[in-house]
C-alpha cells in the first residue's frame, strides 16, 4: 500500500469517528434547547444571552427569531453531513490521488507533512463550522454578516495552504510542475482560483468580469453529447481572452510542459539535531505561533483540541523552513530569506483563520503587537 492511501485511510477513520461525536453533540444541543422552552414552542426562541434574555424578547420579534433558529439548524446540518473527507485538492491530494501520486514522486516525509497539513485544514473548518452553529447573534442580518465573514475565513485558509504548499512543502522544481499540471488540466476553470489570480497578477475588476462573462456562456452538458468537447474549448478561449497581454504570456509559461526526475528528493523529516542547526527557529520567528503554542492554553483561551492543531502546524511550519533551505542555493540569501518569511507568515494566517476562532484571532494579533 503507497503511503498516501495509508495516510488517507487514517484520515478517513478519523473523520468518521468525530463526525459522529459532532452528530451526537447535535443531538443534544437540539434536545437542550426543546426541553429548556417546551417541545411547543420553536428552539430559536429559547437561545439565552449571557444576561439570561431571550432571542424572542430582544428582536421583539417571532419570525426574526425564528429565521435565526433555521439558520442556525442550516449550520448544524453543514457541520453534521456536508464537508470534504477526501484529501484536499493541491494539499493532501498531492500525496494520495492517483493524478498526482504517479507523477509527483515525494520524498516520504513530504507525503506525511502533506496529509497533516491537510488534516488540519479540514479539522479546523470542523471548529470553524461548529463556532458558527454556538455564535449568538441579535438580529438575522447580524448573523448572516457574521458567517459571511466565517464563509469567507474558510476560504481564504484554503488559499493560503496551498500556497504554504508551494512554498515550503515542494521543492521548486516540483512546484512548478503541479501549477502546470493543474493548469493545464483545469484550463479555465483555474481563473476562478485565488492561487491562479494570484500567479497571474488579476484585479477585482477582471475577476468581476470573468465572473460576469462566464454567467452568459453556454453550459456543455446542456447540450447534445457530441458538441461537449466543442463548446467547453469556446468558453476556455472567451474567459481566457480577459487575460492581458502580460497574463497571457504568464499563462503560457505557468502551462509549458515540464518534467520531474523519477527520484523523489532528498527532504527528511527534521529531527532534533537539525533543529538546532536551522537558520530560523520555529516557532521562535513567528511571533504569532510562538505565542500560541509556548504559553498555557489559560492565558491564551484555545481549547485542547486547537491547541493539537497548532503544535501540528508548527511541526509542519519547522519542515517547510528545513525544506526551504535544502532547495535553496545557499548563494542565494536575499530570496531564500523571502521564500522563509513567506512560507511562515501564510503559515501564521492558517493558524489565525483556520484554527482560531474570529474573536481569539482579533485577540492574538493585538497581544502580539503590544
Amino acid at each position: 500500500m503507497m503511503i498516501g492511501d495509508a495516510n488517507a485511510q487514517t484520515r478517513a477513520k478519523r473523520r468518521g469517528a468525530k463526525r459522529l461525536v459532532f452528530a451526537f453533540a447535535g443531538l443534544l444541543l437540539a434536545s437542550a434547547t426543546v426541553v429548556a422552552g417546551g417541545n411547543d414552542q420553536p428552539q430559536g426562541q429559547q437561545v439565552t444571552t449571557t444576561g439570561g434574555a431571550t432571542e424572542e424578547s430582544k428582536t421583539g420579534d417571532i419570525s426574526e427569531a425564528e429565521e435565526l433558529r433555521r439558520l442556525r439548524e442550516g449550520v448544524r446540518f453543514e457541520m453534521l453531513f456536508t464537508g470534504e473527507c477526501g484529501p484536499l485538492n493541491r494539499i493532501g491530494s498531492l500525496s494520495a490521488h492517483r493524478f498526482w501520486t504517479q507523477v509527483l514522486p515525494l520524498s516520504d516525509a513530504q507525503a506525511a507533512v502533506l496529509t497533516k497539513l491537510d488534516d488540519i485544514v479540514q479539522e479546523g473548518r470542523d471548529i470553524s463550522v461548529r463556532a458558527d452553529s454556538q455564535y449568538f447573534a441579535e438580529t438575522v442580518d447580524a448573523y448572516r454578516a457574521y458567517l459571511a465573514r466565517s464563509s469567507k475565513r474558510r476560504e481564504e485558509t484554503l488559499f493560503h495552504a496551498r500556497v504554504a504548499v508551494e512554498l515550503g512543502l515542494l521543492t521548486k522544481q516540483q512546484t512548478a510542475f503541479m501549477t502546470q499540471r493543474y493548469l493545464s488540466s483545469a484550463s479555465s476553470k483555474a481563473l476562478f482560483h485565488a492561487v491562479t489570480q494570484t500567479k497571474l497578477g488579476m484585479t477585482e475588476p477582471q475577476i468581476q468580469e470573468l465572473r460576469q462573462l462566464a454567467k452568459t456562456l453556454p453550459i456543455y452538458y446542456q447540450r447534445p453529447r457530441g458538441e461537449w468537447a466543442t463548446i467547453t474549448k469556446q468558453n476556455d478561449a472567451a474567459l481566457l481572452d480577459l487575460l492581458t497581454p502580460q497574463q497571457q504570456e504568464r499563462w503560457e509559461q505557468l502551462t509549458a510542459e515540464r518534467t520531474l526526475p523519477a527520484e523523489p528528493p532528498d527532504l527528511p523529516a527534521v529531527d532534533d539535531s537539525k533543529v538546532a542547526a536551522m537558520r530560523m527557529k520555529i516557532p521562535g520567528d513567528s511571533p504569532i505561533l510562538h505565542y500560541l503554542t509556548e504559553n498555557p492554553r489559560s492565558s491564551t483561551g484555545i481549547s485542547r483540541y486547537q491547541k493539537r492543531l497548532l503544535d501540528d502546524l508548527v511541526e509542519v511550519a519547522r519542515d517547510g523552513v528545513f525544506w526551504i533551505s535544502l532547495d535553496e542555493p545557499a548563494s542565494n540569501d536575499r530570496q531564500t530569506a523571502k521564500r522563509y518569511q513567506d512560507f511562515i507568515s501564510h503559515c501564521e494566517q492558517i493558524a489565525l483563520l483556520g484554527i482560531l476562532t474570529e474573536g481569539q484571532a482579533a485577540w492574538v494579533q493585538k497581544v502580539v503587537k503590544k
